[in-house]
């Protein structure tokens, strides 16, 4: 039974394949599949990817054979535009066997129903069994596709811009610049016309995705130098205080709550991923949000390893107004001098912080 069950997958494989490679030769035909791009996924990846394209592309395939008269004059057009899809993101479109199929969908809308833009949506499951570089190639290149190469009936101009954020904040949550993502929205709302569109929330949402995209990547790498390094890029690229408090865009919230939740959803998360390198993170964050003092006085005292950029923080935060009272950072400095087995040199030079730290503790 297992030996005819194995037999049966093997047809079922073999013409599923032959289905796609049938869809890649009208592609290449088109001249949209590129030579210069191939997937980074794996095998298994790729071959997950394709059960999940055929039942999408014979659905709409039937779908547009049996709405619409197939003696239409679009085959030129749908030609046309599939080499046009086939330079989105190193050919993606192409990679993935859809380009044709895209283009078809997105002729047939523009000519005969526009309900069948909605219908690309059905390849984010296919794009969905990739690794993370294609899923970012895919749906970067979709975003794209709404924002530069269609051009929408005003009827559905504001749905349009959902599902353009949609799509961006998917291409950040698998790594594309947050940056880009935005000002790709901007332009669309602009060249639309719409004024009134909430781009501070879809920015907020765009970029927390991005926040996430770091996140997942810092732990998958294992408390190692590479998750040191993708740590300092996430706040290289998302600095404080951006609203890293996940699924609260569209709240107000005042400089202290959005620091407080930086600490609480990105900073220490990060932290927590990072082994040995945590006490070094740390004292960049601090180094580089110094003026945003709320972060400071959450992220200095978790710092616990003696070293001069540590010692010269805390130094420092002595001598800061709004930082010298604080009794959290009093003690974790008293810690770390004890820690250097240097206590008493702390207390000889900074009786004003023995003091406090002292005090602090209750002794």
């Amino acid at each position: 039974m297992a030996a005819l069950e194995t037999k049966r997958r093997a047809r079922r494989t073999s013409g599923a394949c032959a289905r796609v490679c049938g869809a890649l030769v009208v592609t290449v035909a088109a001249g949209a599949l590129p030579t210069h791009a191939k997937l980074a996924s794996s095998k298994a990846q790729e071959s997950a990817m394709i059960a999940r394209i055929v039942p999408v592309t014979e659905k709409w395939l039937r779908h547009v054979n049996d709405s619409f008269d197939k003696k239409e004059p679009f085959q030129n057009d749908i030609t046309a535009f599939a080499r046009d899809l086939g330079s989105l993101e190193g050919g993606i479109f192409g990679d993935m066997y859809i380009c044709t199929d895209v283009a078809r969908l997105c002729v047939y809308a523009q000519h005969k129903d526009a309900r069948l833009y909605k219908a690309i949506d059905d390849f984010n499951t296919a794009a969905d069994q990739l690794c993370v570089d294609d899923k970012a190639r895919y749906y970067a290149a979709k975003a794209k596709l709404f924002a530069e190469k269609l051009v929408p009936p005003d009827s559905l101009k504001r749905e349009w811009i959902v599902r353009l954020v949609n799509d961006c904040c998917l291409a950040s949550r698998y790594g594309v610049d947050a940056d880009k993502n935005c000002a790709a929205v901007r332009r669309f709302a602009d060249k639309s016309g719409l004024k009134d569109a909430p781009l501070d929330d879809y920015a907020c949402r765009i970029y927390q995705d991005y926040g996430r995209f770091f996140l997942t990547k810092t732990k998958a790498s294992g408390k190692s130098k590479d998750a040191l390094e993708t740590a300092l890029q996430a706040i290289r690229e998302i600095p404080a205080p951006s609203n890293m408090d996940f699924g609260s865009c569209g709240q107000q919230k005042s400089d202290a709550d959005l620091l407080a939740a930086y600490d609480r959803s990105f900073v220490q998360p990060l932290s927590s991923n990072l082994g040995k390198n945590k006490d070094a993170f740390l004292v960049e964050v601090c180094k580089k949000f110094w003026q945003q003092k709320k972060l400071v006085s959450l992220a200095l005292p978790r710092v616990a390893l003696p070293s001069p950029d540590a010692f010269d923080l805390f130094r420092k935060a002595g001598d800061d107004d709004a930082l010298k009272a604080d009794p959290r950072i009093a003690t974790a400095e008293l810690a770390l001098w004890k820690k250097a087995k240097k206590l008493r040199e702390f207390k000889t030079k900074f009786p004003d912080r023995y003091r406090l730290a002292r005090a602090a503790a209750g002794r």
